[in-house]
């Protein structure tokens, strides 16, 4: 996730915060959240609820741990 940030830096498209991937039938998401990540992998055949886990992301991003 460090190495794609800072590429995206380095061409200018912003920090990078989420990376979002569809391999085969099934989706994997990386969220940046402060000094964690939240990866969640779906079923084949079944989507992300992307905007819940973008919230999620922000408040483990907020929380103190």
């Amino acid at each position: 996730f460090t190495h794609i940030s800072s590429s995206t830096v380095e061409v200018q498209l912003g920090v990078l915060s989420a990376l979002k991937l569809t391999i085969g039938t099934g989706a994997c998401a990386v969220f940046q959240a402060g000094t964690l990540s939240l990866v969640v992998l779906s079923q084949p055949g079944q989507t992300l609820p992307e905007r819940a886990l973008e919230q999620i992301a922000g408040q483990m991003a907020q929380s103190k741990h």
